[in-house]
């Protein structure tokens, strides 16, 4: 976990946070624009370190996916809830 991640209790008593996802120094593609900045820091000229909410989103979208695929695939679930997928 990172170290500005959430964490503890919420007000209403649940454990905070609930679905984690890898957000720091993830490697991304780089822009040749020389001014989109360089992010956490280049790799080469076609990648850099990037990290936060948005690179940590994807991950846990793309797993939520493979989830929902499985449960309707293998399982039979034919429209499972969002709450049965998280």
């Amino acid at each position: 976990m990172a170290a500005f991640s959430g964490r503890g209790a919420a007000s209403d008593g649940r454990v905070k946070p609930d679905l984690v996802a890898p957000g720091t120094y993830i490697y991304s593609a780089r822009s040749h624009d020389p001014w989109a900045g360089t992010g956490w820091g280049v790799v080469n000229d076609h990648y850099m370190a990037m990290g936060g909410t948005s690179t940590s989103t994807s991950l846990a979208a793309g797993a939520a996916a493979l989830v929902r695929e499985w449960l309707v695939e293998r399982r039979g679930q034919s429209s499972p809830s969002a709450a049965l997928v998280k």
